[in-house]
């Protein structure tokens, strides 16, 4: 592992500059491209490093977006007033840097031979220092989002921990950094930072922790949410709306992004196949998770002798809803998404958006994405917790109050 290469190379500086050589090879794998073929129609894969160029021969072999690409994707998709969004640019103009940039590491003989050991020690390690700073970032941006401490932020409103207010920019920022940051750690093509079975731990732990906290609720929500985005297939016109669109050559033909075809989730960015009974426990801990509803204040329509009114909007979301979808996908094959016209009933309403839980999401993300007038006050998610149990495994409710 990363974290073993690194405590060897602490030994010598021998084994320090063959580190350096380990270290750039694990870089470059954010720029690579990679493939996967399917090994059966249990979620089982393999993937396959590519060199040069590729053309799919087998209709069991797909070609997955780089780390590069995904990481670019994250930055334009995250909502400009998100936190954490500078260190997204700053990881993203750390992996474009080149080998040169990272190896100009000056190194001055003076003379002295202790010298000249010490100040070669310090050129390998800046150049050490300078490999894993992509890594540094990734991690640093991931830990962020699924760690979110909701308590240490501003402009909340909060009731001794049992009901938080988020701004919903700040809250779908969380989802997509979870959702992309995530799947490169599950994948292993991005080493170091939380990985998703630790994740999962954090997680069933605080859902059976008594009683119920909004903050520890509010990480459950970017659990499930950025699962679900990971594990559900989307027509492109909906994955370009989420934010979670990858470019058009990672499928296999152009024409399911053409007719609105439900476009499959790629199994190595969706989830561990060993950690299927554990997601499991999660699921069923956290049914129990209080729901979160999104409160929208918008104008009414303007005319020449009607200057607009308050419109205030809400959406709530029970978690079992989300998980009984998640679970849902579970037990669908990959072929399942071919041909829009042999789904499901259940993909069907997916793939046209009137599933009330993918309405729900294409909700969320599309207003979190608006621009409003500084009069109007921003959209936000609320989790209000409760020791009343009832109602859990409803779905989504709607109201409209003027």
């Amino acid at each position: 592992s990363l974290h073993n290469c690194l405590d060897l190379s602490c030994t010598s500086l021998m084994f320090l500059e063959e580190l350096n050589r380990e270290l750039k090879k694990r870089r470059r794998r954010m720029k690579q491209s990679f493939a996967y073929s399917c090994l059966s129609t249990n979620g089982k894969y393999k993937l396959l490093a590519m060199s040069g160029g590729f053309k799919e021969t087998s209709e069991n072999v797909f070609l997955l977006p780089t780390v590069s690409d995904r990481i670019d994707s994250l930055y334009h998709a995250l909502p400009a007033s998100y936190s954490a969004r500078p260190t997204a640019l700053e990881l993203r103009i750390e992996i474009e840097r080149g080998d040169e940039q990272i190896e100009n590491a000056p190194l001055e003989a003076t003379g002295n031979e202790a010298d000249n050991i010490s100040d070669r020690f310090r050129a390998v390690f800046q150049v050490q220092q300078n490999l894993v700073r992509a890594h540094r970032f990734h991690a640093r941006l991931l830990s962020q989002a699924i760690k979110s401490n909701p308590d240490s932020w501003d402009g909340l409103e909060q009731e001794g921990g049992t009901i938080l207010s988020v701004h919903l920019q700040q809250y779908i920022g969380d989802v997509l950094c979870a959702y992309y940051l995530m799947g490169h750690s599950v994948s292993g093509i991005v080493e170091g930072g939380p990985s998703e079975d630790a994740w999962m731990d954090s997680v069933l732990s605080e859902a059976r922790s008594t009683p119920q906290n909004a903050a520890r609720s509010y990480r459950a929500w970017i659990y499930l949410h950025s699962t679900l985005l990971r594990m559900a297939p989307f027509a492109w016109s909906q994955q370009a709306l989420l934010g979670i669109a990858s470019p058009a050559s990672a499928y296999t033909s152009s024409l399911d992004v053409a007719r609105g075809s439900l476009l499959r989730p790629h199994l190595p960015f969706a989830c561990e196949i060993k950690n299927h009974d554990k997601r499991a426990q999660v699921w069923d801990a956290l049914r129990t998770c209080a729901p979160l509803r999104m409160t929208l204040n918008d104008f009414g329509r303007l005319g020449p002798t009607f200057r607009g009114r308050v419109l205030i909007q809400s959406q709530t979301v029970f978690p079992s809803s989300c998980i009984g979808v998640t679970r849902e996908f579970c037990s669908i094959t990959t072929n399942d998404y071919a041909n829009v016209n042999a789904l499901s009933p259940f993909l069907t309403s997916w793939c046209s958006g009137e599933e009330s839980v993918i309405s729900w999401l294409l909700f969320l993300h599309r207003e979190a994405g608006k621009t409003r007038p500084m009069t109007v006050a921003p959209p936000l998610v609320t989790i209000k917790c409760s020791n009343n149990r009832e109602g859990v495994a409803r779905s989504v409710q709607h109201t409209v109050q003027l």
